[in-house]
C-alpha cells in the first residue's frame, strides 16, 4: 500500500511540475509575441493566426507534459514490479519487470492499470471483478510457464549470478551475501573481487 501511495504522490508532483513548466513556456511565448506586436504598432487585439499558434503551442506543451508524466510513472511501476518480484523469490527481477512492462497502462491523468499485453484490456480479479494490482501480476507471472523458471530454486552447487552484486556499495545486501557465501563460496569470492575492482 505504501508503494501505491508513493506512486500517487509522485504522480501529483509530476503533474503539477509539468503544468507549471507548460504554463511558464506559454506565458513566455505570449509576452514575446505581444512585445513584437507592440513594436509593430498592432498591439490588441491579438490576430487570430497568433491565437491559433498559441493554442497549438499550449496543446504541444500539455501533450509533452503528459508524455513525460507517463514515462516517469511507468518507471516507478517497473521498479515496484522488480521489488515485488525479488520479494517473491524471482532470481532475475529486473528481467521480469522489463518483460511485464507491456502490461502497464497509464492514462492521461496518471492512473495505472494492469492490462493484458496483447488486447490492452484491464486484467480483472476472478473473485472481485476489480482490476488487479502489480503484486497480483507478479503472482500470475510466478504461475505462468514462461516465467516459472525465474522463480524456481536452484541447487546449491550451481552458479547463479544475482542481478546485482550484493558486495557493491550501491547494492549492498548482507542477506544476499550470506546466502551466496553459504551456497556458493567460489561465486562469493568472485563477486567480492569484482566489487573491489569497481571501487
Amino acid at each position: 500500500m505504501a508503494k501505491l501511495n508513493n506512486i500517487k504522490a509522485l504522480t501529483e508532483l509530476i503533474r503539477s511540475e509539468e503544468k507549471e513548466k507548460a504554463k511558464a513556456e506559454i506565458y513566455k511565448e505570449l509576452i514575446e509575441r505581444q512585445a513584437k506586436l507592440e513594436m509593430l504598432g498592432i498591439s490588441p487585439p491579438i490576430p487570430a493566426s497568433i491565437l491559433a499558434d498559441m493554442k497549438a503551442d499550449l496543446g504541444k506543451a500539455v501533450k509533452g507534459a503528459i508524455a513525460a508524466q507517463k514515462v516517469s510513472i511507468k518507471a516507478c511501476v517497473k521498479a515496484e514490479l522488480e521489488e515485488l518480484a525479488w520479494l517473491e523469490g524471482c532470481r532475475l527481477p529486473n528481467l521480469l519487470s522489463e518483460s511485464l512492462a507491456d502490461n502497464i497502462e497509464i492514462d492521461d491523468t496518471g492512473n495505472v492499470t494492469i492490462v493484458d499485453a496483447a488486447s490492452k484490456l484491464p486484467i480483472k480479479d476472478a473473485k472481485t471483478g476489480k482490476p488487479i494490482s502489480a503484486y497480483a501480476l507478479i503472482l500470475q507471472a510466478r504461475e505462468n510457464p514462461s516465467y516459472k523458471p525465474l522463480f524456481e530454486k536452484v541447487s546449491s552447487d550451481s552458479t547463479t549470478i544475482p542481478s546485482h552484486n550484493p558486495w557493491q556499495k550501491e547494492y549492498l545486501n548482507l542477506t544476499q551475501q550470506a546466502k551466496i557465501l553459504t551456497e556458493n563460496p567460489a561465486l562469493a569470492d568472485r563477486l567480492r573481487e569484482e566489487a573491489k575492482a569497481t571501487r
